[in-house]
């Protein structure tokens, strides 16, 4: 009886170790990997039907710096705001489920502690949209700026 409770304490104990450890590989994947899981999963789930709070989603919340929701939050709650002229993350005012299957991330110039990706998302007659994402080790990539690199712009957000 001993020994079963015993092997019973060891493999729990195992479980818990193999968790711990995937959770972690999850946390510090490729920036690329997880810029390319946010932006599948941010343009299947746009749906304009939360317009109150449209940066709460759970992957926004997953692959987005807490920062950065939550002056996307402060920008939109301004009466007559006029600083986001389009979606921070798309540039863009309405989606298209097709561009998930044609979505690019590739890896850009880095900045001292943070890695850039540029992304290039279709947006008609088979032009792309090239974006730059700007992504900070935070217990996983998180993305905390995104710039239009098609048109030069950034929504600024920041300042």
């Amino acid at each position: 009886m001993k020994k079963r409770v015993y092997a019973a304490v060891k493999l729990f104990f195992a479980g818990l170790l193999l968790l711990g450890q995937s959770t972690l590989a999850a946390e510090h994947a490729s920036p690329a990997s997880a810029v390319e899981q946010f932006y599948r999963g941010y343009v299947a789930d746009f749906d304009g039907s939360n317009v109150d709070c449209h940066y709460c989603s759970q992957v926004v919340t997953t692959f987005v710096a807490p920062k950065t929701v939550a002056r996307l939050q402060k920008v939109l709650s301004m009466p007559e705001q006029e600083i986001l002229q389009a979606d921070y993350f798309t540039y863009t005012q309405d989606y298209d489920p097709v561009w998930i299957l044609a979505l690019e991330v590739k890896e850009a110039p880095d900045f001292s502690t943070s890695k850039t990706l540029d992304v290039y998302l279709p947006v008609s007659e088979g032009k792309k949209l090239h974006l730059r994402v700007v992504v900070e080790d935070d217990q996983g990539w998180k993305i905390v700026r995104v710039r239009d690199e098609t048109d030069h712009y950034e929504q600024a957000i920041f300042q």
